[in-house]
């Protein structure tokens, strides 16, 4: 039987395996600092190798945690932490929700984790749009167009992105979403082979 892999698992793997090395080296580093370096020197070479060792360890950790939250959800299993810290959070917002539509039934409120949704038309979309192709600044990219008109589940409500475009660290987002199993092919991207959540606005 063929083993195959997906390749935003494999992205995954890659950094994990090269996290070990790191720590490989950072330890087998500290270890010789013990044996061989004077007091004088050990702590100003024993300090910054710890840190190392224990960035690595902690990527290697949240690597193996990602890899497992996400063979639970490619197998149909509730995620690992979404009804622990999710649930009273959903609760609260279902109940506003529903005095909402007392007063506005068009309204309806931001969109939950589990809503039934569905993906306006290209055409829909495009009037959202402004000149650069962006709505509040979120792009609608060539990819997301085979999944409109299409209904899908709400997957997670996004607050916060890390910012790949400019490398400013986390990027604030609002009224958006992920939408279950939807990932970027990278067609439109050089063949990007990331495999992205796909962002969509509410």
């Amino acid at each position: 039987m063929a083993f195959s892999i997906s390749k935003h698992r494999m992205s995954y793997w890659k950094t994990i395996v090269f996290a070990c090395l790191l720590f490989t080296v950072f330890v087998g580093l500290g270890v010789g600092a013990v044996w061989y370096l004077g007091q004088a020197f050990f702590w100003a070479v024993f300090i910054p190798l710890s840190f190392g060792a224990s960035m690595s360890l902690a990527t290697i950790l949240g690597g193996l945690l990602c890899l497992y939250r996400d063979h639970r959800e490619s197998t149909g299993q509730p995620d690992l932490f979404l009804k622990l810290v999710s649930r009273p959070t959903q609760i609260r917002r279902r109940v506003w929700r529903r005095l909402c539509n007392v007063f506005s039934p068009e309204y309806g409120g931001p969109l939950l984790v589990g809503d039934l949704v569905q993906v306006r038309s290209a055409a829909e979309i495009r009037q959202t749009l402004d000149p650069d192709g962006a709505l509040d600044g979120l792009p609608f990219m060539p990819e997301m167009l085979r999944f409109c008109g299409s209904r899908f589940r709400v997957y997670r409500r996004v607050d916060k992105i890390n910012d790949m475009k400019t490398k400013t660290g986390l990027r604030r987002l609002h009224a958006s979403v992920t939408l279950e199993g939807l990932r970027c092919d990278g067609s439109a991207h050089d063949g990007c082979q990331a495999e992205c959540q796909i962002l969509w606005k509410d």
